[in-house]
């Protein structure tokens, strides 16, 4: 699920400190990208009629973007605003 996948972010960025190699935060981002999608396409989102539930999906997606431009900046890779 792709909160679980959220909640490992510091670990992977310990991993990564403890052996000085970047390429298990790299693995992380391209998994986190692909729960994204398959978030997205599962999840109806924007056209939820209940509130509560759209804002908390909402909330999941903003943390899931901004765990995304962290991981990529730390890389050292920019991101758009949109494509």
């Amino acid at each position: 699920m792709v909160i679980k996948k959220i909640n490992s972010f510091e670990e992977i960025l310990e991993k990564c400190l403890k052996e000085s190699s970047s390429h298990y935060l790299a693995e992380y981002l391209f998994e986190l990208a692909n729960k994204i999608n398959e978030f997205y396409e599962k999840t109806p989102i924007l056209k939820d009629a209940d509130l509560p539930r759209k804002n908390a999906r909402l909330l999941i997606i903003k943390r899931l973007i901004q765990t995304m431009e962290t991981g990529l900046d730390i890389l050292g890779i920019e991101t758009v605003e949109q494509l």
